[in-house]
């Protein structure tokens, strides 16, 4: 995503180039041929939700994993105080 922000110019072609031989290389190329079947108004909309949707679920899963860690082996200061920041992050979009 950085990728595309600071080259706003990059075309689909010039952006599989570039990631030719990195581990990303077959979702981008999956990516660029997907029928998504979007309604061309609706695409910038329903990728920002998409983010937005995919943002929240890893800050759950980390909420996740915390708890459990909390449970067995208990948290040290810092990862409580980010226990309490996702609790507040997440209370928030509720």
């Amino acid at each position: 995503m950085q990728t595309c922000l600071s080259q706003p110019g990059l075309t689909t072609g010039q952006l599989l180039e570039l990631y030719r031989d990195n581990k990303f290389s077959q979702q981008l190329e999956t990516l660029a041929t997907w029928n998504h079947m979007i309604i061309e108004d609706m695409v910038e909309q329903t990728f920002l939700d998409t983010l937005a949707s995919l943002y929240d679920s890893v800050l759950e899963q980390r909420l996740e994993t915390l708890i459990a860690q909390a449970r067995t082996h208990g948290l040290s200061p810092e990862e409580r105080e980010e226990v309490r920041s996702l609790n507040q992050v997440l209370a928030k979009k509720n």
